[in-house]
């Protein structure tokens, strides 16, 4: 039996299509008009989505994460951050990808239900990857003024941070 989810899909594309033929529009062409846009935004966005790649790549390879993780443990430790979240916090405003290694990493050494791994677990669903979304988002609509839009969305990052251990801490 297919799922409610299936169902409701086809049932998009199958309303689409219908208010298409009552409205007497070309769908096919409006479908191919959509694709040729998507396909232009894909390749405005790559130059900066090759940027971000590297940049990852060459903060992780050159040990600037490490770095700056033994820099900042004396500040995470005063606020009660266990040592291994850092690596997370620092990666997941950047990298999707790399922080879910990360994540998948302390499940490994730690367990999905220790509270390390429920830490990790809370603050890997409720950040964003605040400045891979920014550059991209912003980029593609040529926004050049981020006098608030950076600020800001870090401090929800630090904020859901900081969330994330105190409930976790006080068993939530």
């Amino acid at each position: 039996m297919k799922s409610s989810a299936d169902l409701f899909v086809v049932f998009v594309i199958f309303s689409a299509v219908l208010l298409s033929f009552i409205k007497n529009q070309n769908t096919f062409d409006d479908f191919k008009s959509g694709a040729i846009d998507g396909i232009k935004t894909a390749v405005k966005l790559l130059p900066t989505f090759i940027g971000i790649i590297t940049a990852v790549n060459l903060l992780s390879a050159s040990g600037f994460i490490d770095m700056l993780t033994f820099f900042i443990k004396p500040i995470t430790d005063l606020l009660k951050i266990p040592a291994e979240l850092i690596t997370l916090i620092i990666t997941k405003p950047i990298s999707g990808s790399a922080s879910t290694g990360i994540l998948t990493e302390i499940f490994a050494v730690h367990g999905p239900d220790s509270d390390i791994g429920k830490m990790a677990s809370v603050m890997a669903a409720s950040t964003e990857t605040t400045l891979y979304a920014v550059s991209v988002y912003l980029s593609e609509n040529n926004y050049k003024n981020l006098r608030y839009t950076v600020p800001v969305a870090i401090f929800c990052d630090f904020l859901t941070v900081t969330l994330s251990i105190l409930l976790i801490n006080i068993g939530l």
